[in-house]
């Protein structure tokens, strides 16, 4: 991680201010997603359950459940999203520094 950081601080100025700017973005559209996937789950899974069949441990189980299930789906949506942001900064990181070797 170290690296990483001391990387990044030996790019030029305009180059960490879009790292910068991807990355809060990211970070707010993560927030927004788990948000969205809330309240969507919650329209959607209104259902009219009898007290008797189903107990309120089962109803915490099940949303716990779909929670997982929902996040995993999100976290899949962001890795794709920063497998193409790495992607197009190596491609970018080539084209300015032909003969340089990367780590």
């Amino acid at each position: 991680m170290l690296s990483f950081i001391s990387k990044l601080q030996r790019k030029p100025e305009p180059v960490r201010k879009k790292i910068a700017l991807f990355a809060s973005a990211s970070v707010t559209f993560l927030i927004v997603l788990f948000w969205l996937v809330g309240i969507s789950t919650r329209d959607t899974e209104t259902v009219a359950y009898n007290e008797e069949d189903i107990g309120p441990f089962q109803v915490l189980t099940e949303g716990i459940g779909s929670f997982i299930d929902d996040s995993a789906k999100a976290f899949g949506a962001l890795k794709e999203t920063f497998l193409i942001f790495s992607n197009q900064t190596a491609s970018s990181s080539e084209e300015r520094e032909p003969g340089a070797v990367s780590n």
